[in-house]
């Protein structure tokens, strides 16, 4: 079952919306543009079947069963508002500097992560699915601090496309990828810089369980070595969206975390506690992946080491919101594979 829409339907979702941007100048003409671009993407979604929405939708009723059905429609339209804002945003952001920053930013708790680089020993900005979080070291980079983030390649993604999504974070500040050798998280930390890190990244062998949204999920063990070896402060940020192209920049200090499975937890309340608050502005289609992940490794008896492997072997069933394990039962799969 695909949850993501094709290569060419990307490729032409993305320019459209790169030439939409050149014309939609404005925070309050993009704004709109991304609305637009929310409509077409829910018309894409029911022409053709809306399995995406029905696993969303989903998970939507169990996490909020309080919600009638115009509520769960509620949110999902706004969350794809979100979901195309954040596209919009690629090619807007384009146009910023460092003038534009008082107008397009507000901020909480800024002090937080000036007291942080006061001590030196680097920042490990832990930033969930929620808001645009992809925007979020570009506008601290635009701002003056000391920035470094770990993307994905996007190498299954058409060339615009991926060029899109990296290009305007290299034009303010270094990128590095998760197939790198660790040492430069080492020495950017070493030298008092911030790296900006997605706590909930797929985590491989290694990697770390926690439950989220009720789910089991693996999480990245990297934050927490990190942050063992080093003593670099620690940090959750988020970048909520706000109207016509603007941003409230929230940070929040984590006490000191006891192993990793603490800390990912940590990050993953603040992350439940902010999308029960505003769920338009989660990004449900990654709890989407998350599950199905979850099931797909459950199903295997191990966990791959390449992410691409869980997408190959993946069925219908692992998505189906309603197919729910326990963490003992992902657990003991594990221990006890039936293959």
């Amino acid at each position: 079952m695909s949850i993501e829409p094709s290569s060419v339907l990307t490729s032409i979702l993305y320019r459209a919306a790169a030439v939409a941007s050149s014309l939609a100048r404005s925070g309050r003409a993009a704004g709109r543009l991304a609305r637009f671009l929310a409509l077409t993407r829910v018309l894409h979604n029911r022409l053709t079947g809306g399995s995406t929405n029905d696993l969303i939708r989903g998970h939507l009723r169990r996490i909020f069963p309080e919600l009638d059905s115009e509520g769960l429609e509620s949110v999902i339209k706004g969350y794809w508002t979100k979901h195309q804002k954040n596209l919009v945003a690629l090619f807007h952001t384009r146009r910023l500097g460092r003038d534009d920053m008082p107008r397009v930013v507000r901020w909480r708790n800024r002090q937080l992560l000036d007291d942080a680089l006061e001590r030196g020993k680097g920042v490990l900005l832990l930033v969930p699915h929620y808001g645009d979080e992809r925007t979020l070291h570009i506008l601290l980079a635009m701002h003056g601090y000391p920035m470094h983030a770990i993307s994905s390649r996007y190498l299954d993604q058409p060339a615009f496309v991926r060029q899109a999504k990296l290009m305007v974070a290299r034009e303010w500040h270094h990128v590095a990828f998760p197939d790198q050798s660790p040492r430069w998280m080492y020495r950017a930390l070493g030298r008092g810089e911030i790296i900006h890190i997605a706590p909930t990244a797929y985590g491989g062998p290694g990697g770390t369980w926690i439950e989220s949204f009720g789910l089991p999920i693996l999480t990245s063990s990297t934050p927490y070595r990190l942050h063992k070896r080093t003593g670099c402060s620690l940090l959750v940020g988020t970048n909520t969206q706000l109207p016509r192209m603007r941003y409230q920049i929230e940070l929040e200090r984590l006490e000191q975390p006891e192993d990793s499975r603490h800390l990912n937890r940590l990050t993953a309340e603040i992350a439940e506690s902010k999308a029960r608050e505003q769920p338009q502005q989660y990004e449900w289609l990654h709890l989407v992946i998350r599950h199905r992940e979850t099931n797909t490794i459950r199903r295997l008896g191990y966990v791959p080491r390449r992410e691409q492997v869980l997408e190959a072997e993946a069925i219908p069933e692992d998505s189906s919101p309603g197919n729910i394990a326990s963490m003992e039962e992902v657990l003991r799969a594990l221990r006890h594979p039936e293959n």
